[in-house]
């Protein structure tokens, strides 16, 4: 399963700033695709803290 382009982007260092209007603009857009988003944030999330 291929990610959306958006998460090719290299995130900033405040990556919230980044992510949280994506999580918007999905739901708002395609509400079923919300968990795969969720579970790709997460790891991106849990990539940088390391």
């Amino acid at each position: 399963m291929s990610q959306p382009p958006k998460f090719d982007l290299p995130l900033p260092d405040s990556g919230q700033l980044f992510i949280e209007p994506i999580k918007e603009e999905v739901q708002f857009c395609q509400p079923k695709l919300l968990p795969i988003v969720s579970n790709q944030v997460l790891l991106m999330e849990s990539k940088m803290k390391k």
